[in-house]
């Protein structure tokens, strides 16, 4: 047996014990009082004899219990324990998943009334803070909270009250969990520990509070924990068992290319329960109701989450916020709610700047026209570099350059014939007389149904790209002739810009099929990266990049988890990071394409709720175990009850002692 609180214990009765003692010594104050008879002085006399001061203490069984059940009190106050098998070391990590599946409430009858039922994470701080208290002397703890990334909440410290607050300080995410990163970090945190204090890390003991539904990955999690006691305290449903919970898996939204008002929603859900259910959802733009979704999803079985998908067709032209809603009620709330932002439906704008004293190409317009541009403005490329520099440039969502090069690279995307644009690392090479396409990428969405092999080209200037360039994938050859590239395509800072680097009038590209099929796919793929039709869906684990307004230098983000950012000196744009939970977020300082934002779970296996008997870590299995189990068992409970009882017993002696008796 052990004392976890032995100060506590000495200090009670070192004050008490004198203090009862002192009992015993005071001499009672009389009052004078006349009496009938001699008979009463035998009896006064003795009492004063016990009361008088400064007199040895006779030995009574009263005084005798009082002090054992003082000595009970006060090693009540010192914390009793009594050792586990297989209590932690001096020196422990107390991990706490934070994902998703963690907000999990498997039993909601366990509410009480005002209370709602707790979720496994408030169930896993609740035993980590009793951990924390059941500590042995001298033990030192860290707090580590991850879910997608990993946080170190406290370092190492003795001290049980900000451990104690660390823990209750963690918060719930709508993440999926990554214990391959939390495991890096708690190998960098062993090493430093190693070295600070000389302990080495098989001294240290990991305590893991989670579902163990990172279990179900692929991924084995690697970790040089150099031998660490690693611990799984288990939370959740019993192994195996289905909890009912259907969650939101996928969400996507686009504009039909030929007919902008038409709006296709596409939504998967993941029925994680053990019986079928009839999904039905709301659907909302701009919270106003747009319709409605149903889906009979098939349960869950040995490969999973039963999974159905469900669309809905609508004609609208405004763009915003699509919100697709569940009934609440399941074990998860946080997938229950599904957001996608779709642009406006606007009419595809493209312009074609030309050399001075010339026209466009005839082919190229075309083509321009087939490929269902609504509206094509020709220019010279001298009035484009005036423009250039100005906001009108915004009105286009497409720039060709026919023949000619721009003084500096546009801001939106471009598609550049026979010229070469200024972009670091691409210069222009002459070429014979003659020349085929060798080769290109038929995987590319921009070469996608495009058949080169029959164009002919009368002179053939070739492309070439540096080779650092190219590595870093900014610039990427599509196409090849067998000296170099014919076609390329360049990552800019806004947009991808490709360059053709022939003329039209130089091949007989115009009179094949395959330019009209190419002209289609830059319409489609170009303007906003495909963004001009498709909806924009973040997850819980997808970084937040977005466009500065003009001259903003910070963004504010206003929603479920608010932030401050301030961009870098002289950036474009700024990185949010990873917004850790569900909903609806605005952002003040963002151009006006990204001041909205709506992050969602999107992960069926966090909505499957999944709770392992055993997870695996640095190779080796470890089975899920009780909390209570790691620390020594408390039993100041017994020693209160040790006194209660001796002091019961004083007191009966007492009434027997005094009680009347018959003459």
């Amino acid at each position: 047996m052990t004392f976890l609180a032995p100060m506590a214990g000495i200090v009670a009765l070192a004050v008490a014990t004198p203090m009862l003692l002192a009992l015993y010594f005071l001499k009672l104050r009389r009052r004078p009082v006349r009496v009938s008879s001699t008979m009463f002085w035998s009896q006064a006399a003795k009492d004063l004899q016990v009361n008088a001061p400064l007199q040895w203490i006779r030995l009574r069984w009263s005084l005798v219990l009082q002090l054992a059940g003082l000595v009970a009190l006060a090693g009540a106050l010192a914390r009793p324990a009594i050792p586990a098998s297989g209590s932690v070391g001096a020196r422990i990590i107390l991990v706490l998943d934070t994902s998703a599946s963690m907000g999990a409430i498997d039993n909601r009858a366990g509410a009480t009334a005002g209370a709602p039922a707790p979720s496994r994470l408030e169930r896993a701080k609740d035993e980590a803070a009793a951990l924390v208290r059941r500590l042995p002397r001298g033990a030192e703890a860290m707090v580590v909270s991850f879910a997608a990334s990993p946080r170190i909440e406290a370092a190492f410290t003795s001290d049980r009250a900000l451990l104690s607050e660390a823990v209750r300080g963690i918060a719930q995410t709508d993440q999926p969990d990554d214990i391959a990163r939390a495991a890096a970090l708690l190998e960098a945190a062993l090493k430093r520990a190693t070295d600070e204090s000389g302990a080495g890390p098989a001294a240290t003991s990991i305590v893991l509070f989670s579902d163990g539904g990172f279990a179900q990955g692929d991924k084995p999690v690697v970790a040089a924990l150099g031998g660490a006691d690693v611990r799984f305290v288990r939370l959740g449903s019993q192994p195996g068992a289905l909890t009912r919970n259907v969650g939101i898996a996928a969400i996507a939204a686009e504009r039909d290319f030929n007919d902008a008002q038409t709006l296709r929603l596409l939504v998967r859900f993941a029925n994680a329960g053990p019986t079928a259910v009839d999904v039905a959802t709301g659907v909302f733009l701009n919270g106003e109701p747009v319709g409605a979704l149903s889906a009979p999803t098939p349960p869950a079985g040995a490969l999973g989450p039963g999974e159905a998908v469900a669309a809905l067709t609508l004609r609208t032209r405004a763009g915003g916020v699509i919100s697709v809603r569940m009934a609440p009620g399941d074990a998860l709330a946080a997938d229950d709610e599904a957001f996608v932002v779709v642009p406006p439906a606007t009419a595809l704008r493209v312009a074609v700047a030309h050399a001075a004293g010339a026209s466009a190409d005839p082919f190229l317009l075309r083509a321009l026209d087939a490929a269902g541009a609504a509206s094509v403005q020709t220019l010279d490329i001298a009035s484009y570099d005036k423009r250039a520099a100005t906001s009108a440039l915004l009105s286009w969502d497409i720039i060709v350059f026919d023949r000619v090069a721009p003084a500096r690279l546009p801001r939106i995307p471009s598609l550049t014939l026979g010229a070469v644009p200024p972009i670091a690392g691409l210069t222009f090479a002459p070429g014979p007389t003659a020349d085929r396409f060798a080769a290109w990428d038929r995987t590319d969405p921009l070469l996608r149904d495009v058949a080169l092999d029959a164009i002919a080209l009368a002179a053939a200037p070739t492309l070439t790209i540096d080779d650092s360039i190219e590595a870093e994938d900014r610039t990427r050859a599509l196409a090849r002739a067998t000296r170099g590239a014919l076609i390329a395509a360049a990552r800019g800072a806004f947009a991808t810009h490709v360059v053709v680097s022939f003329a039209l009038a130089q091949s007989t590209w115009p009179l094949d099929p395959s330019f009209a099929i190419f002209i289609a796919n830059i319409l489609e793929q170009l303007p906003g990266g495909g963004d001009r039709l498709r909806g924009k869906v973040w997850s819980t684990h997808d970084s937040v990049v977005v466009t500065l307004a003009p001259g903003a230098r910070s963004v504010h983000v206003d929603g479920p988890a608010p932030r401050d950012v301030a961009a870098p000196k002289g950036a474009a744009r700024v990185a949010i990071g990873v917004l850790p939970r569900a909903g609806l977020y605005t952002i003040a300082g963002a151009s006006d394409a990204d001041t909205i934002v709506g992050a969602s779970v999107l992960d069926a296996r966090e909505s499957s709720l999944a709770s392992e008997a055993s997870v695996r870590v640095a190779g080796e299995d470890r089975m899920g175990e009780a909390a209570a189990a790691l620390a020594p068992r408390e039993i100041w409970r017994w020693w209160i009850a040790i006194a209660a009882a001796l002091l019961s017993i004083d007191w009966f002696l007492y009434a027997f002692a005094m009680r009347v008796r018959p003459e």
